[in-house]
């Protein structure tokens, strides 16, 4: 029987992989979790429908854990991280540090036969070197120790891919790029980032021309996608994005027009000739949701290149604008009250 070590269950899309593994017969779970997070990562599966029963806990954190049972796993998913994009110590004492020692204690584990490092397409970075606005990039573009970055999380994710390469491992590196929401749960998990898109609206602005596209992919597509690549026994590539790509990515004219207003809106450089109108509309929370959209407008509009994904039988993912009004429709709560889901 495959065990599989999974860590960041109490994250978004790390309880939406343990909550599909939980669903199946073939596996046993290891959850790692920090202190007493049992009953976070109770409530993190209970938001897909699942139990943590027959989930065994192992108590740790990327610093400080052992456990006999570490020397089962035959299988690793590590999605834990730190994704605050402030600059903080924080940051990368979990993103590399952390992955770094995981990854050496699983090597000396002897049944190991694949090792999934969840990253980020966004490790990418700007900049010389970096994603470049309205490109396909492909999983071998990156990542580049010339890229610029606009968070430490991204720049961190980066760092801890290119020192993973030092280690003796089965290893695989996932990319998710944007993930926002669930395709049959909408936001009832989650608003992650969809409060980005709900606050554009509100705004009638978007940060690039309508034609340019956005990587968008739900949850639910990531963490079956990366279990995919976690048990296929051959492989052809050690990189993979999980992304939308060219087939499933949505102009920024299709979101508008999901949300119902395409032909109201405007490029969002000319926020600043109305930003008095643009706190109107935000109330007493105007000062953090800007501050907000500002920080994530400066990511780069690039498309990742999901040929490898596919060309492993994974299936397409659903198209944004497929279930964003169910993302609407799941979550009542105002954009300053969904963006403390990314707290």
């Amino acid at each position: 029987m495959k065990v599989v070590l999974v860590t960041g269950g109490t994250g978004l899309l790390g309880g939406a992989m343990i909550a599909h593994l939980a669903a199946r017969r073939d596996c046993r779970v290891l959850a790692l979790v920090r202190g007493d997070a049992e009953a976070r990562l109770a409530r993190s599966l209970a938001r897909f429908g699942a139990s943590s029963q027959g989930v065994e806990i192992i108590h740790g954190d990327l610093a400080h854990f052992e456990d006999p049972r570490l020397d089962d796993a035959t299988h690793v998913a590590h999605a834990a991280a730190n994704t605050s994009f402030k600059d903080a110590p924080g940051v990368r004492e979990v993103n590399v540090d952390g992955a770094l020692a995981l990854a050496r204690r699983m090597a000396r584990a002897p049944r190991l036969e694949r090792y999934v490092h969840v990253g980020t397409a966004f490790a990418c970075g700007i900049g010389p070197g970096g994603g470049v606005r309205g490109a396909l990039l492909g999983e071998d573009d990156y990542p580049r120790a010339d890229a610029d970055h606009v968070v430490a999380y991204t720049r961190s994710k980066a760092e801890a891919e290119l020192r993973l390469r030092e280690i003796d491992l089965p290893l695989v590196i996932a990319r998710p790029s944007v993930i926002v929401g669930h395709s049959t749960l909408g936001c009832g998990p989650s608003a992650s980032l969809f409060w980005f898109y709900r606050a554009l609206d509100r705004l009638k602005r978007v940060p690039w021309p309508l034609e340019s596209r956005e990587d968008i992919v739900p949850v639910d597509f990531a963490a079956e996608a990366i279990v995919a690549l976690l048990f296929k026994p051959e492989l052809k590539h050690a990189r993979y994005h999980i992304s939308a790509g060219e087939t499933s990515c949505c102009t920024w004219r299709e979101i508008a027009a999901a949300f119902g207003g395409a032909e109201a809106y405007r490029v969002m450089g000319e926020i600043a000739e109305d930003r008095d109108w643009a706190a109107e509309q935000f109330g007493e929370h105007a000062r953090r949701i800007l501050r907000a959209i500002e920080l994530y407008c400066r990511f780069p509009s690039v498309l990742f290149d999901n040929s490898r994904l596919m060309g492993e039988g994974v299936r397409a993912p659903p198209r944004f604008t497929d279930y964003l009004q169910l993302c609407l429709a799941t979550d009542d709560r105002g954009i300053n009250e969904q963006m403390n889901d990314d707290s």
